[in-house]
């Protein structure tokens, strides 16, 4: 019996594991070991990095800017259970137009499985990038 509950638990949790990876679409590459979608939304360039053994409830963090630059924060927190999420917002200083494009990203993510908190990682003029996610 107890072997019968591990066997059961082990294909839960790698099917839980595919249909997380499965719902991403893109050009699909790997990015320091781990699954890279490249694809876009409302015509900016958006990347997810899906981490092998996700914690609880898919966190993720958020780079608005320079995706790639100085990248050992986000390869520890790669191995650490997060997802790794870029979307290009770089030169537009928190306007209205990145805002709500933004929202857009960050709704596509939360259907798409993730945490609807995200940790957002700024890296110079990009730590400005989205000071908030407005409503509308």
């Amino acid at each position: 019996m107890k072997r019968l509950f591990i066997l059961l638990a082990t294909a839960v949790a790698s099917f839980a594991n595919i249909v997380l990876s499965a719902e991403w679409h893109g050009a699909k590459s790997v990015w320091h070991g781990a699954d890279r979608y490249d694809f876009t939304i409302a015509g900016r360039s958006a990347i997810m990095i899906v981490s092998d053994n996700p914690l609880p409830g898919n966190p993720w963090i958020w780079r608005p800017a320079f995706f790639d630059a100085f990248p050992s924060i986000d390869t520890a927190m790669l191995e650490q259970g997060y997802h790794i999420a870029y979307y290009n917002v770089t030169d537009e200083w928190a306007r209205p137009s990145s805002l709500r494009a933004g929202k857009k990203f960050f709704d596509y993510a939360v259907e798409h499985g993730l945490m609807d908190k995200v940790v957002m990682e700024g890296l110079s003029r990009g730590g400005y990038s989205h000071r908030h996610i407005p409503d509308t």
